[in-house]
This record gives C-alpha cells, structure tokens and sequence, in this order.
C-alpha cells in the first residue's frame, strides 16, 4: 500500500485496497485528523448538493492547506455561486489559484431563463505548485462530454473519466498522493489508478461503494482486506 507513514496513521482498516490505494466506509470528516500533514499531493473534492454538502465541503477546504505538500493543490466542483463565495473565504489560505470551467456541451432543464451546460471548478495551489512540463492541457476550459456510452453511470453528479484523467494528469505525478473524501462514482480513483497515482477514497454510502468496488473488480484491482467501518469508533 503506498504512503506508509500516511497508513500507520489511519485508526481503521479500509473496505478495500488495490495495489495503489484504499477505499474507506465513513465520513470523510472522521478520516481528516488521521492523515499526516503535507502528506497529500492532491485533494479532488465533489461534495453532495445542498447546504449539508457546503458544509462539510467547506470543512475539508479548511483542513486541505495542512495536509497539502507545498507543490499540491485542490480542485473543487460545484455551481458557480458556491465556489464564489469558497473563492472569497478560502483563497487566503492558499498561494495561488486558478477558475476553470468544465463545458459539459448539454445543458439540462426547460424554463424562462438560461440553461447552464458547464460546471465551475475551484483550483486552489500551495506556494511552490506548478503545472505538469509539457502539459497539453492549459486552457481554463476543458471541453469534455458527460458520462454516456460505455462508461456506466451511478448518478446524475457522475464526472467522465476523461475530466478526473486530465486534471489528475496535469497536476500531479506518477507515485503522487491523490484524496478524495466524497468518492461517489469512485471515477477518481480509477482515474489516479490508471495514471499510476496513490489514492486513498472516503464513501458513506453503501450502494456508492459497491459500484466502486464493482468498477475495480472488473478490471481485477481489488486486494483481499479485512472489512472495518471506519465510522465503528
């Protein structure tokens, strides 16, 4: 498992690993004091909606400056009248950041007013974080389809693989340390599996984690581990 000072830190057994990382069962907000600081490369956060999922996204932004390396940083999805107002209150705490625009090409929704065919994602970046040399991708907007076809879907908020591919791709290296404590689809940890990155991935719901595990079983990734729910304090 990679990271081992990161792992003696961890109280609980994770629900499954892979030769690159390990997925945990609990609240990603009971994993946050375990992780050792400036132990992170990148921290990839896809919060629930509504004024819960600000909440909680908002309290992992606070502790991500200490758990960063000094050339790590985060990306944040959401709406743009939320990563405004994260903008405004957190981008202090980082050195530098960055506004990109993820155009998604269909837009959703019948009414009076527009409809909205991109998301607004947050790049937050500690003082010594630079993009990958020779890195093909350095516009702020990354036109990149939905999730269709052969990548199946497991809701709605699913981002493509192609998306977590390029901004895992020019942000980090291979052995570089990826988090994500709201995994969902779990796309990026296959993502950050593929690109030959650690990972470590939080999920509290069940079904999301069975789709996880479903998705890394077919490629025949998945380690035998002891199963613990890191919620089981």
């Amino acid at each position: 498992m990679p990271g081992s000072r990161l792992y003696r830190e961890l109280m609980q057994p994770p629900t499954f690993v892979t030769a690159r990382g390990a997925l945990y069962d609990g609240d990603a907000l009971l994993l946050l004091p375990d992780l050792v600081d400036r132990s992170l490369d990148l921290v990839i956060l896809d919060a629930p909606e509504g004024r819960a999922g600000q909440e909680v996204l908002e309290a992992v932004i606070s502790d991500t400056p200490r758990l960063l390396k000094p050339t790590g940083s985060l990306f944040a999805f959401g709406a743009s009248e939320t990563m405004a107002e994260l903008w405004v209150k957190h981008r202090s705490r980082f050195s530098q950041g960055a506004w990109l625009v993820w155009h998604h090409g269909r837009g959703s929704g019948r009414g009076k007013n527009w409809v909205r065919s991109y998301e607004t994602i947050l790049h937050l970046q500690r003082d010594e974080f630079a993009l990958r040399s020779g890195s093909s991708v350095t516009t702020d907007v990354l036109a990149i389809p939905r999730v269709s076809g052969a990548e199946r879907m497991h809701s709605p908020s699913q981002k493509p693989l192609a998306l977590l591919r390029t901004l895992i791709g020019v942000s980090t290296r291979p052995g570089d340390l990826v988090f994500d404590p709201f995994a969902g689809s779990g796309t990026t940890l296959l993502a950050s599996e593929q690109l030959e990155r650690s990972w470590i991935g939080c999920e509290i719901d069940g079904d999301s984690r069975a789709f996880i595990e479903g998705r890394f079983r077919r490629g025949g990734r998945i380690q035998a581990t002891p199963y613990k729910s890191l919620s089981a304090r």
